[in-house]
Formats: C-alpha cells, structure tokens, sequence
C-alpha cells in the first residue's frame, strides 16, 4: 500500500489546519492521511475508554457529520435555489449563474466574510492569501463534469442532477 508512512504521520492534521505535526490544512493534507483519521476516529468512538463508554453508530455518524469539515474533509458549495451567501454579499462579488451555479468574482470580492456567516452549510472560506473568499464553484468551464468528480480514482464523487440524486 503506497503512502502508509505519509499517512500514519499525517493522520492527525485537520482539514481546518488545526491539527499537528505540522498544521496542514485541506488538500496538503494527503488522501491516505485523511483516510486513516476518519477510520481512528471512527474506533476511537467505538471503543470503551477509561473516561467514556463507545458511542453508538448513530452518535458516531452524528459526529463525524457534525465535525467532519473541520477534521476530515471539504464540504462542498450546494448551489442553493435561494443561496443566503449572495444575499449577504455587500459587494456584489458573490451571484448564482443563468445555469444556477453560485460563483464568486474575486476582483469584487472586499473580504468582508458576511457570505461566510450567511452560508448554512460552512461551504464558503476565506482564501490562502486570507483577503478573499474561496468556495466551489463546480469548475465546469471546460466541460460538463467538475473536476473532481472527474478525477475521483475511487469513484465516489458522483455529478448528476438533483432528481437523479434523489433515486440513488
């Protein structure tokens, strides 16, 4: 298995960058690194420990969903119908495109983060450079498909409409 040591030693750092060794923070994180957390973390609750008993699978699943943004993975802009983030936005940078993609102009954007506190699902961060936002905007300027799920190598991300969702 390619990377185990990368991943042993990484396994640790938080999607959020608040983790250690090193503070690494979303896609520096390698893959396998955030593979071996989501599976520590799921037995670290289904076990006994000296201060708590396991939890169930529901309060498992409860906790991962809820801190899974911060600690193991991206959470995805959903595109809202009525997206709260383009009402929040002061300058007019943040708008939803004639196909319903809601999409950011950088060159608009002043920081201010009202999209980041409007956004119900956390989707929306401020960029590296920390002066403006950074958020999906499914990069289908070159085709029908973004990118990753494109390149996913497992196949687990998926883009389809909502009515296809809706049956699978």
């Amino acid at each position: 298995l390619t990377g185990v040591e990368e991943g042993a030693h990484y396994h640790h750092e938080r999607y959020d960058g608040n983790g250690y060794p090193e503070g690494k923070a979303g896609e520096d994180i390698p893959l396998i690194a955030r593979m071996i957390c989501v599976a520590d973390s799921f037995d670290a609750m289904n076990s006994n420990r000296c201060y708590r008993k396991k939890l169930t699978k529901e309060n498992i699943i409860e906790e991962i969903e809820k801190n899974g943004v911060k600690t193991f993975f991206a959470l995805q802009c959903r595109h809202c119908v009525e997206p709260k983030c383009v009402q929040a936005c002061i300058s007019g940078a943040m708008y939803k495109d004639e196909n319903g993609i809601v999409r950011n102009i950088k060159e608009k954007c002043v920081g201010c983060q009202s999209c980041i506190m409007a956004c119900p699902f956390g989707a929306i961060k401020m960029s590296v450079s920390g002066t403006v936002i950074s958020k999906c905007d499914l990069c289908t300027e070159n085709g029908d498909e973004p990118a990753c799920a494109k390149n996913c190598p497992n196949g687990a991300l998926k883009f389809m409409d909502e009515k296809e969702a809706m049956t699978k």
